[in-house]
């Protein structure tokens, strides 16, 4: 079993929640635009690359039990 695509989804969960522990820091201090900048730059694209890994390593895994 190749643990690459869920090692790469694994980092790009730990971004995630490193941007979003970011946000709530700024928030803490009302700092609008920078909780939007953090999430524009950091967030939005780590999700998106841990939905692209979390989808890859389900379909090797459909492919190793087919």
């Amino acid at each position: 079993m190749s643990t690459e695509s869920i090692d790469h989804f694994m980092d790009a969960l730990e971004r995630m929640i490193d941007a979003q522990d970011d946000m709530w820091e700024e928030e803490k201090y009302s700092n609008h635009k920078m909780i939007w900048k953090i999430k524009d730059e950091r967030y939005v694209p780590a999700r998106e690359d841990a939905k692209r890994a979390l989808i890859q390593f389900i379909r090797e895994e459909i492919g190793r039990l087919s």
